[in-house]
């Protein structure tokens, strides 16, 4: 018996050796229960794989005309409330380690500072441009877009 890729849901121990326990025991997680958890945290079947276009497809084609109740879906979006990829999110940096971000910092260029070449002449960055324009820095970006002869980024000396 191939404990390993057969789904178990319980156990007739009369027919079970010592060994096949052990190896249930560890395959289930639930130290010699003898039953399957599969729900279990961070048990992940399929990560690192790929779904072939052939499976996506018959996996979409299974859930199209699907109809979710509104008690369904109120109860999706609850339990999705409040979650966001931000662990920092609503949490604010101690004064102590804001001065070592800063005191690290300090004396070093700014790596997203880049020199903008303008038609008026060369700015420190970006930001300057705008200043000097008195328009967004999505209109300069926009600018560097529609007239790349005027208004370029140069590249600093390595």
């Amino acid at each position: 018996m191939n404990l390993f890729k057969t789904k178990i849901t319980a156990v007739d121990d009369s027919k079970v050796t010592t060994i096949e326990k052990k190896r249930l025991a560890w395959n289930t997680g639930l130290k010699g229960t003898g039953l399957q958890c599969r729900q279990r945290e961070g048990w992940a079947p399929n990560k690192g794989n790929k779904h072939s276009d052939e499976t996506r497809a018959k996996m979409s084609d299974a859930h199209k005309g699907k109809i979710v109740s509104a008690e369904t879906r109120a109860n999706m979006s609850a339990a999705r409330l409040g979650k966001s990829n931000s662990y920092l999110l609503g949490k604010k940096h101690s004064a102590e380690t804001c001065a070592k971000k800063s005191a690290a910092l300090k004396g070093k260029p700014n790596p997203r500072a880049r020199k903008v070449m303008t038609y008026y002449g060369v700015y420190a960055s970006l930001g300057q441009v705008s200043l000097a324009a008195n328009v967004t820095n999505g209109v300069v970006l926009r600018w560097m877009r529609e007239y790349p002869k005027h208004y370029y980024f140069i590249e600093a000396s390595k």
